[in-house]
Formats: structure tokens, sequence, C-alpha cells
């Protein structure tokens, strides 16, 4: 798990459901960082820190990893050789 500093382990836990729709969305349908952010409907308040959130774990996704966001390795490293497009 990919641990950001001052973040509280219940943000995490309430956004992981749209952490993983986001990360799929960006991994195996190509869409764009920003595009994922507007497709998944995060609570306003919790808007800032998913952003700082889901950067993150693209960053940090391996195909060790992935099956945490229900992703196949081999798109997972089909999308980490395209450079981790964003």
């Amino acid at each position: 798990m990919n641990e950001l500093p001052g973040l509280d382990i219940s943000v995490r836990l309430r956004l992981r459901f749209y952490l993983g729709d986001a990360i799929r969305e960006v991994v195996l349908s190509g869409s764009r960082f920003d595009e994922a952010v507007k497709h998944v409907v995060v609570p306003d308040g919790d808007a800032a820190v998913f952003k700082r959130l889901l950067r993150s774990e693209l960053q940090t996704l391996h195909v060790y990893n992935c099956a945490r966001f229900r992703l196949p390795m081999d798109k997972v490293q089909a999308w980490i050789e395209k450079g981790r497009p964003q």
C-alpha cells in the first residue's frame, strides 16, 4: 500500500472504491488522469486528497500489486511499457 504523509487510513478506506474505478479507467480504457477524475464522483470534501492519492497510486502501480485494483497483470505491464500514460 502506498503511503502519503499525513493521510489518515480512514480516508484511504473511504476512497478505495473510487480509486479502483479511476485506476481501472486509466489503465484499461486509456483515459487521461483528468477524465478519470471527472468520471468518478468523489464527495466534494475529498476531491483534493483523492487526486493526490490517485496520482500516487498510479506512480507506484506494478504487476505485483495490481490485483488489489482488479487489474490483469498483462494490461498493467503493457500500460507501464507505454510509459504510464496519464
